[in-house]
């Protein structure tokens, strides 16, 4: 605090000396020649800062709808990408444009659509077609021109060249496609037939394209005139009527599912659920299949039936069969598809069961 205290004293009172034990401050001496300051000449400085939009910075587009035209705003370089397509769909894709901008770059709209359909490299007068070009950068959308922006495509033939393509079309024909074999083609007297197609494009120079598909007949390997109605395995009868995908066919109390195959002329079968009402067999309910019980009466398929139900062993036929793993024995309503049953069992063990007969 002494310190303090003499250093206040000596700055607003030149020569006063302080007494102190601690170290004292020399007093300030001011040189004879003190004058105002001199300005000192410096090189000045340019910094130039992008021109803020509010709300869009440090990453934005401007487009000029009148020229496709697209400016970018920015604080620093950035990598900045733009797709064309089609407009409001994004969809398919007809060119692509990514760069590195500064503040100010532009880049005009056809060069970033290279690919949109119809649109010649040789043409003698301005084609115009619909588009959207929409920009990304810094991971978000940025910007777009459209979503409907109708782009000119500039001529790139001179008269003399438009002259000389005039009097001579470019013709380009493609490929046969294979002969179809559903499609079926009417050869009269010859009966039915298959198609085949290929496209036949003429280009102008001052028209762009003209496409047009030919189809001629041609001997296919195959001609379908299915579906064939095939075969239907029915399953065992079981309780409470059809589900609510077949109801046309509700009310039972019982019902049956089965396995309809249909057949074609030119391709593999083809197989789908079918169901139907049932009777009721004397009463009895078909157990659902994967239905397991805990058996330890005699290993034989009468009493394995009987543990189910009012149900009888059978030679001929079955409403549902028994697999069998030591003391569980378990429902199918098929019988098994393979050397095993579900519960890894070898089909030796499979009894079949029917309702016993009332009669």
């Amino acid at each position: 605090m002494k310190f303090t205290r003499c250093l206040t004293a000596v700055l607003l009172v030149g020569g006063v000396a302080c007494q102190s034990d601690n170290p004292t401050v020399p007093d300030i001496v001011l040189p004879e020649t003190a004058s105002t300051p001199v300005p000192v000449e410096v090189e000045p400085q340019i910094i130039t800062a992008p021109q803020a939009t509010p709300g869009e910075l440090p990453l934005w587009v401007k487009c000029n709808q009148a020229t496709g035209v697209c400016t970018f705003g920015t604080d620093k370089p950035r990598p900045v990408d733009a797709v064309c397509t089609y407009p409001g769909e994004n969809h398919p894709i007809w060119g692509t444009w990514n760069a590195v901008i500064n503040d100010g770059d532009t880049v005009s709209a056809v060069d970033i659509c290279t690919e949109v359909p119809g649109v010649d490299e040789e043409r003698c007068v301005p084609i115009t077609k619909p588009v959207q070009v929409d920009f990304h950068g810094m991971g978000r959308h940025i910007g777009h021109l459209g979503p409907l922006y109708n782009l000119t495509f500039p001529a790139t033939l001179s008269p003399e060249e438009c002259d000389e393509c005039r009097e001579e079309p470019v013709i380009e024909v493609g490929p046969w496609s294979d002969c179809e074999p559903f499609v079926v083609f009417s050869t009269g007297d010859n009966g039915a037939g298959c198609q085949r197609t290929r496209t036949v494009t003429t280009i102008f120079c001052d028209e762009g394209r003209h496409v047009e598909v030919e189809m001629e007949p041609c001997e296919c390997v195959c001609v379908e005139t299915g579906p064939h109605e095939g075969e239907t395995v029915w399953g065992s009868i079981q309780e409470g009527s059809c589900p609510e995908t077949f109801s046309a066919l509700t009310g039972e109390k019982c019902h049956q599912d089965g396995t309809q195959t249909t057949t074609w002329d030119c391709r593999e079968p083809t197989e789908s659920s079918v169901c139907r009402p049932a009777e009721c067999p004397n009463g009895c309910v078909i157990p659902e299949a994967g239905t397991t019980l805990s058996f330890h009466g005699p290993a034989n398929c009468e009493a394995e039936c009987e543990a189910f139900g009012d149900y009888e062993c059978s030679d001929n036929g079955a409403d549902f069969w028994i697999c069998k793993a030591g003391n569980d024995r378990i429902a199918e309503h098929e019988f098994p598809d393979g050397d095993t049953c579900r519960n890894g069992k070898d089909v030796s063990h499979v009894r079949a069961c029917v309702c016993e007969d009332d009669d």
